[in-house]
């Protein structure tokens, strides 16, 4: 099945898909264990996401190539207000660089 991840789940996190979307939503975190290492920063503005709001807008060639092109709400801004302190030590690290960049999306 192409929708597997290596964990085995649908989404990554073996969370299910079924227990993720209905008793969570979209905004939620499904387990501490996934965001822990994660929190909200105070520069981004906090989005809630609404299924039905896709837009065509910020698709490059909207109106010829990619006419028909949506982009899902989850897509539409991401706020990444990354801080140049300890960077360069960090990314001789892949994991701890990935982790870095992972907190700041």
């Amino acid at each position: 099945n192409q929708n597997i991840f290596p964990d085995g789940s649908e989404l990554a996190g073996g969370i299910p898909r079924s227990i993720y979307t209905i008793n969570l939503g979209f905004n939620k975190c499904p387990t501490e264990e996934i965001c822990k290492d994660f929190s909200n920063l105070p520069q981004c503005r906090k989005n809630v996401h609404e299924r039905n709001n896709w837009l065509g807008s910020s698709v490059k060639n909207f109106s010829s190539d990619n006419k028909g092109v949506l982009v899902p709400p989850r897509r539409q801004s991401l706020c990444l207000r990354i801080t140049l302190q300890n960077f360069h030590a960090k990314k001789k690290n892949k994991g701890n660089f990935e982790k870095f960049i992972y907190s700041y999306a």
